[in-house]
């Protein structure tokens, strides 16, 4: 590939990140639609509860460090070279890795980057930025730096591991955590599994990545694969290649951070290769033969995740809901029951894939995609409590209520089981019965 190919590609991949960045920052909380009149699925009553503040209640998580101590905050990064894995791991260990791994994704990032990260540093900046009232607590601050420091010790072992390749395409790039965790995945397939657990978990992993290859072979099938001639589509694709030509000697030739004028005409030429775009994507028409037997692959696959939602194992039901819901995909929102998006332009919806969260809404008939967004999402976490995940402060999901997430931080989720914490401190009366309801229907659709 190209150098310009190269910078082209980064700056299209930039676009996209800045794109995802601006929807999580302003992706809508459980407490936001209060008081908007909006009704509930149980009373039938908008919420007169005001949100917490993000700041929450102070308090130390004792877990991470003594309540009479001070919390250390810097963490030194260093070079590891010893291999703490002389012993074979199983693939239910790993496994374990992987999943905890998963939540590193950002820290991961700073930690490499920044020698001497500094978890009340970095929270008090991330006050700062969002404008939150009060400060962080030393119960945040604490679960961030054990946090960060369980992700720098995963890095330094997974790099004395000798992990498969990743197998990216020709030409894709990722950052080292996504390399890592691809290099996982394909590792935790090449294992041999031996007890019943690990081959239900096997055959799940196995399942998914064939089911997200099938669903990405339908996706260019309904973007529309047949053209109508015409001059105007051909004046359209030689004004995209114009277009593209000159963001490309753009990149290339300008300071995009500090230049202005660079800047405005960078995100001109953007919007103006969008719509050029949106009106070619318009003169082409989905194949219905060619369509035909790459969907009949699909739903066969699709039908054989589905019943793995029916598994009692929290740990089989978490990766065939994480695959079959597929939002960063066809939605920046967590709801979506068109399936179409303008991230991708299909040209006729996928109405044949319909998600684990759909079928829940469904059942219930809501059509309320805000509310849904809001309480969903932890009707999902409290049925995986109930199958016997890890819902306690250090699990995963505590973590984005407790210094992770982009909106409603509290420091009591650092200390709280996740179920507690839901009850009394996130959500409101009538949104908890609200997610108990919703809870209940996931019982009725997957339980025994």
């Amino acid at each position: 590939m190209s150098v310009k190919s190269s910078l082209w590609a980064m700056a299209v991949l930039l676009l996209l990140a800045v794109a995802l960045l601006q929807h999580w920052l302003v992706r809508p909380s459980p407490t936001a639609s209060q008081g908007t009149g909006s009704p509930h699925v149980v009373s039938h009553q908008p919420d007169l509860v005001q949100a917490t503040s993000p700041q929450g209640t102070p308090g130390l998580d004792t877990t991470h460090q003594p309540a009479n101590q001070p919390v250390t905050t810097t963490i030194a990064v260093v070079e590891n070279s010893q291999n703490p894995d002389a012993k074979p791991i199983s693939m239910m260990a790993l496994y374990r890795l992987y999943r905890l791994w998963r939540t590193c994704d950002d820290y991961s990032q700073y930690v490499s980057t920044n020698p001497a990260f500094d978890a009340r540093q970095h929270l008090q900046d991330r006050w700062q930025f969002n404008r939150w009232p009060g400060a962080p607590t030393e119960a945040q601050v604490a679960a961030l730096h054990h946090h960060a420091l369980q992700c720098i010790q995963l890095q330094q072992r997974f790099q004395s591991m000798a992990l498969p390749d990743a197998g990216l395409p020709r030409g894709m790039q990722l950052s080292e955590p996504h390399l890592t965790n691809r290099r996982l995945q394909r590792q935790l397939l090449r294992m041999i599994p031996q007890t019943p657990k690990e081959q239900a978990l096997f055959a799940v992993l196995r399942l998914s990545q064939e089911w997200v290859a099938a669903f990405k072979a339908v996706l260019p099938h309904l973007q529309g694969t047949v053209a109508y001639p015409g001059i105007e589509k051909m004046n359209l694709n030689a004004d995209l290649r114009a277009l593209n030509q000159e963001l490309q000697k753009l990149t290339l030739n300008h300071d995009l951070t500090n230049d202005t004028a660079a800047k405005t005409r960078f995100k001109e030429l953007t919007n103006a290769i969008m719509r050029t775009q949106a009106k070619i994507k318009q003169m082409t028409a989905v194949d219905e033969v060619a369509l035909r037997p790459v969907m009949r692959d699909f739903m066969a696959l699709n039908d054989r995740l589905n019943q793995q939602l029916h598994s009692q194992d929290p740990d089989v039901f978490y990766e065939a809901h994480t695959t079959l819901e597929r939002r960063r995909i066809l939605s920046f929102n967590e709801y979506h029951p068109h399936k179409t998006s303008d991230l991708i332009n299909l040209k006729r919806p996928f109405v044949e894939y319909v998600p684990p969260e759909d079928v829940l809404h469904q059942a219930l008939n809501l059509h309320n995609p805000t509310w849904l967004a809001a309480l969903t999402p932890h009707a999902v976490q409290l049925y995986l409590c109930d199958l016997g995940a890890d819902c306690g402060p250090d699990s995963e999901w505590n973590q984005q209520h407790c210094f992770a997430g982009y909106w409603g931080l509290n420091a009591d989720s650092c200390s709280q089981d996740l179920p507690d914490f839901l009850q009394h401190q996130h959500l409101s009366p009538n949104q908890w019965l609200d997610t108990q309801q919703l809870r209940q229907t996931m019982r009725g659709l997957y339980a025994p």
